[in-house]
C-alpha cells in the first residue's frame, strides 16, 4: 500500500493498480480496498486508486470526525493523480458493475444493452451511491 497526506495532515492508505484512465473508488462504511470482487475486471481497463478511508487499515484517524475530512481525502487524490479524473466511460463502468458484481450473465447484458432505456441508465449511473445512502437512513 502507498499512502498520501490529507489537507489536515492524516495518512490515507490506498492502492494503486491497473492501467489507463485513472479511477478512484472509495469503499462504504464497512469495507477495505483490499477485499473487492470488482477490481480485477476494473484493472483491465482502469488505472485504480482504491482508498482505504479514514480509521480502516493503513490509513490514519483524526480526533474530531466530519464527514468533510473525508471529501478532502478524495480531493486530494485527485489532486495527486496526473491527468483527468471523471466517471470514465461511465458504459464501460456499468457493464463492469453488472458483470462482476450483480454476476448477470452474458445474454441478459446484451439484452440490457440493446434496450431503448439503456442509455438513461447509464447517464443515471452516477445518482445511485447517493439514492442507497438516502434509502439507509430512511425511517418510517
Amino acid at each position: 500500500m502507498e499512502t498520501l497526506r490529507s489537507k489536515e495532515g492524516t495518512t490515507i492508505a490506498y492502492q494503486k493498480s491497473g492501467t489507463g484512465p485513472s479511477l478512484i473508488l472509495v469503499r462504504g462504511m464497512l469495507g477495505s480496498s483490499c477485499r473487492w470482487p470488482v477490481l480485477p475486471a476494473l484493472e483491465t481497463q482502469f488505472a485504480v486508486y482504491a482508498i482505504e478511508r479514514r480509521g480502516r487499515n493503513e490509513s490514519g484517524d483524526a480526533g474530531g470526525y466530519a464527514i468533510e475530512h473525508e471529501f478532502d481525502d478524495v480531493a486530494a487524490f485527485v489532486n495527486l493523480i496526473d491527468d483527468d479524473v471523471n466517471a470514465g466511460d461511465q458504459e464501460k463502468l456499468v457493464m463492469t458493475f453488472l458483470r462482476e458484481v450483480v454476476e448477470m450473465p452474458a445474454d441478459g447484458l446484451e439484452l440490457l444493452k440493446a434496450s431503448p432505456v439503456f442509455p438513461s441508465m447509464v447517464a443515471a449511473a452516477h445518482t445511485v451511491p447517493r439514492e442507497l445512502q438516502a434509502e439507509v437512513g430512511y425511517r418510517f
